[in-house]
């Protein structure tokens, strides 16, 4: 800078930035390697759709291979639970699947027709008629059935393939999960390190089992009830309302109320008021068992998952690979939200030197008998 204070352009001094062909060659191979793997990830959604979904049912089935332990060898707890679940897919499963599939194209119609029979009872300055309830209803009908099966995966969803392949992964990652449990844990070298990640996953997963078991059964029994109050007041598809209502009654605290809508909204347009009051009684009702049941059987045994967490997992996950997609995304959020919470306590104490991996193994496996 000179005496009159202009800039003397003399004393800068320009300097190029030169990038070598190494790092060009760098960042192009990094773009087209990212784009590729988003290529492939997308083109390759069915197998890691499986992959996900028999990660998933080995980690909710091993408690039950656990139990039939006690009693019997492994191999024979093994064969058992594999035996039973092709029983139960095969006897109970199809048949019902199909049957509320049938349904579902039932209800699909119905639920429009009865909002737009609620709308034209209400007047045309009536609340209905204001905020366009036959075509919000109408909405949320198209919006639940692209999100139960996609259009890319509906056509992969039942066939033998898919179950062929899910099965003997999830026999696969049960009989091996331990052993490849033992050889992650033998990578970590630090003793302290490799006690806290063997706590880490052992407690998360066994948070994460009790957890969902304990949400699937109290799910199931809402299912069963909602689909008798349905066919108590007559009303058309039962086993569809009823499987909404067990379905939303995931999501604790508030799922069974938004899961009835549909069952009120079918007894108001076409039964009396006394029986849609009944309903609108006995659905708060299974609210309050519902919160009851996962207070003090499901959160008293695990930890608390908010509700707002399982519906924005089941949305992202519905909308990438259907119904199947959804649950896989709740189970995995509730997984991440135990390993959160477990990390959170703080490390573990030191364990005894008999008990480290030095003297005899990688510790208790999360897919192991008991880890629960």
């Amino acid at each position: 800078m000179t005496d009159s204070g202009s800039v003397d352009d003399s004393a800068w001094t320009a300097r190029r930035i030169r990038a070598s062909w190494s790092s060009v060659l760098l960042a192009i191979g990094s773009i087209v390697a990212v784009v590729l793997a988003f290529g492939l990830v997308g083109r390759a959604s069915q197998p890691i759709g499986w992959a996900l979904a028999s990660a998933t049912t080995a980690m909710i089935v091993t408690p039950v291979v656990g139990l039939l332990s006690r009693w019997a060898p492994r191999a024979v707890a093994i064969l058992l639970t594999v035996i039973a679940g092709i029983a139960i897919v095969a006897s109970v499963g199809v048949g019902l699947v199909l049957e509320i599939q049938d349904q579902l194209d039932e209800l699909a119609d119905a639920l429009p027709a009865a909002a737009a029979e609620l709308q034209e009872a209400d007047g045309p300055d009536g609340v209905f008629d204001q905020i366009g309830l036959e075509s919000l209803v109408e909405d949320l009908v198209d919006q639940s059935r692209e999100r139960i099966a996609p259009d890319p995966i509906d056509g992969a969803v039942g066939t033998a393939p898919a179950f062929f392949v899910s099965g003997i992964l999830v026999i696969f990652l049960i009989v091996w999960g331990p052993r490849m449990y033992d050889g992650l844990c033998r990578q970590i070298e630090d003793r302290r390190r490799r006690e806290w990640f063997q706590h880490l996953a052992t407690t998360s997963v066994g948070l994460t089992q009790r957890y969902v078991v304990g949400a699937l059964a109290v799910a199931a029994v809402t299912g069963v009830a909602g689909a008798g109050l349905a066919w108590w007041a007559d009303l058309p598809t039962p086993l569809v309302l009823g499987a909404v209502l067990g379905a939303a009654g995931v999501v604790p605290y508030v799922g069974v109320l938004v899961g009835g809508v549909p069952l009120l909204l079918l007894s108001a347009a076409s039964e009396p008021a006394t029986t849609t009051g009944l309903l609108a009684l006995a659905v708060v009702g299974l609210q309050a068992a519902s919160t009851v049941a996962t207070r003090r059987l499901i959160e008293a045994r695990s930890f608390r998952v908010g509700p707002a967490v399982i519906v924005i997992a089941a949305l992202i996950g519905s909308d990438v690979y259907g119904i199947g997609g959804a649950l896989v995304a709740i189970v995995g959020v509730i997984l991440v939200a135990a390993g959160i919470d477990t990390a959170t306590d703080g490390e573990p104490g030191a364990a005894d030197d008999e008990q480290s991996i030095d003297q005899g193994g990688g510790g208790r496996s999360p897919l192991s008998p008991g880890a629960s």
